[in-house]
């Protein structure tokens, strides 16, 4: 099923690490999916990441490069990476991208892409106390499953 024209997933990922099999960076979802790195800052395998992302760039999927910062705003957040069958959360490197700068790159018009005016967060506990603490949330919902 394909998302609502303003619909996009927003995956923080520094390392480029998700998987290319991960549902989220394949078609239909690919063309509202926008993956948030830091670029080859740091990375020591270049080519690789520069193939991954022309591959995922390829697809649709929208990669938007942040400077990363060992004690930024959104400090800890969890890069998904690889765990078993699926994907899963655990937190890789310490620090974080600047939510200021983030948010600048999300809401700005670029080509065929209008900017987003609001965004859904979910994530484990530690994504959770990341926005909290940087003061990013104006509305809680809880959902518990049974």
């Amino acid at each position: 099923m394909d998302d609502p024209p303003d619909i996009f997933r927003i995956v923080l990922d520094a390392g480029l690490r998700i998987p290319l099999k991960a549902r989220v960076v394949n078609p239909p979802l690919a063309c509202r999916t926008m993956v948030v790195t830091k670029g080859t800052e740091g990375i020591k395998e270049i080519k690789e990441f520069k193939d991954k992302r022309k591959l995922l760039e390829g697809r649709g999927v929208r990669i938007i490069d942040m400077p990363f910062s060992p004690s930024p705003r959104l400090a800890g957040l969890a890069t998904p990476l690889p765990m078993g069958e699926g994907m899963g959360m655990r937190v890789r490197e310490r620090g974080g991208f600047d939510w200021q700068i983030l948010w600048s790159k999300l809401t700005t018009p670029d080509g065929n892409y209008h900017g987003i005016t609001s965004i859904l967060v979910e994530g484990g506990l530690k994504t959770w106390e990341a926005f909290h603490r940087a003061g990013l949330v104006d509305e809680e919902v809880t959902m518990v499953g049974g």
